[in-house]
């Protein structure tokens, strides 16, 4: 009964971090004056995570902050859902761009352990949509036939 209730105390606190975090980012004057993450902040996001995870690829030095920002939010909630739902599962964020398109793949391992039934609003998976939305871009998610989950944002090459 300890061990649930640590998990789920756990699992709770990441969420709120996660919420204060969307309603930082969400707009307003004080927003505007708040740093707002970028590609500079993936590596720190990712090796904090708590979740085993390897960050490969590139992305066009030249992409805009709005989609620098994109990536780091899908990124950020592809790791908590990760922690959320597949307990001891390993991640991989890929990086990629082509003459067309560029865009992150997070792809997570089966869990190892049994998750703990949490309940869920969907908002981070529908917010992703939106900034992708505002990429004119895709965003997809499905499980993988090995039992993990995947990510993906994908957007066009702007040429600005």
């Amino acid at each position: 009964a300890a061990r649930t209730i640590r998990s789920l105390s756990a699992n709770t606190l990441d969420e709120l971090r996660h919420m204060v975090n969307l309603l930082r980012a969400s707009g307003g004057r004080t927003t505007e004056l708040t740093p707002q993450p970028t590609l500079a902040d993936l590596h720190h996001l990712v090796a904090t995570s708590g979740i085993e995870t390897t960050l490969t690829g590139d992305l066009p030095p030249d992409i805009s902050t709005t989609a620098q920002r994109a990536i780091y939010r899908t990124v950020q909630e592809a790791l908590t859902n990760v922690r959320k739902h597949a307990p001891g599962a390993r991640a991989e964020v890929r990086l990629w761009h082509d003459a067309a398109r560029f865009g992150v793949t997070v792809t997570n391992t089966a869990p190892t352990r049994p998750s703990v039934a949490l309940p869920s609003s969907r908002q981070g998976l529908i917010g992703l949509r939106e900034r992708a939305d505002l990429l004119d871009g895709t965003f997809t998610t499905g499980p993988t036939p090995q039992g993990g989950f995947q990510v993906e944002l994908q957007a066009p090459v702007r040429a600005d």
